[in-house]
């Protein structure tokens, strides 16, 4: 009897330690099931950052070629009459159209300068430092200003332009 005491006593030992070593085992699934799922989420996560990172980056790339075209604007318009002054092109001109190449190069400057500026308030927009100032601005204003400042680039390559503010009114 004392052997079949012992083989049982045995027999409920291995159950025990089968039972110990199984709920050791169930804890390290759910244990590596819930790893697992964190892991998951925090690809997910990750995704999504990637996704508006790109997005981001997209935006400032767009930005930059904007900003790249917005600054070649008055700078060619700059280089231009500079280089026509120099080659002697205005020459002929009287004093007061001399004046009003000067004054179409200092235009062209200031509009140089506040592309740049506006660069540095964006920089400080994304840092949440800017504060918005809101003006009216005049359209029409704006383009006849451009026009007058490219139109001698223009009118040296043959082409003209007109901008009709009111019906039967051309600016040239």
């Amino acid at each position: 009897m004392s052997d079949n005491l012992t083989m049982q006593l045995l027999k409920a030992g291995i159950l025990v330690a089968f039972l110990y070593f199984s709920r050791g085992m169930v804890e390290s699934v759910k244990k590596e099931k819930k790893a697992r799922e964190e892991v998951e989420k925090l690809n997910l996560k990750l995704k999504k950052a990637n996704q508006k990172l790109k997005e981001l980056v997209e935006v400032k790339n767009e930005f930059l070629h904007i900003t790249s075209h917005q600054l070649r604007t008055p700078l060619t318009a700059i280089r231009g009459m500079v280089s026509m002054w120099y080659e002697g092109s205005f020459d002929h001109l009287s004093k007061r159209k001399k004046k009003e190449m000067l004054k179409n190069i200092c235009i062209s400057a200031e509009r140089l300068n506040n592309i740049t500026n506006d660069m540095l308030n964006s920089i400080e927009l994304e840092g949440g430092v800017f504060k918005f100032q809101f003006k009216q601005l005049s359209l029409e204003k704006i383009i006849k200003e451009s026009i007058n400042i490219l139109k001698f680039n223009f009118n040296k390559k043959g082409l003209y332009i007109n901008f009709d503010t009111k019906a039967g009114n051309a600016y040239n």
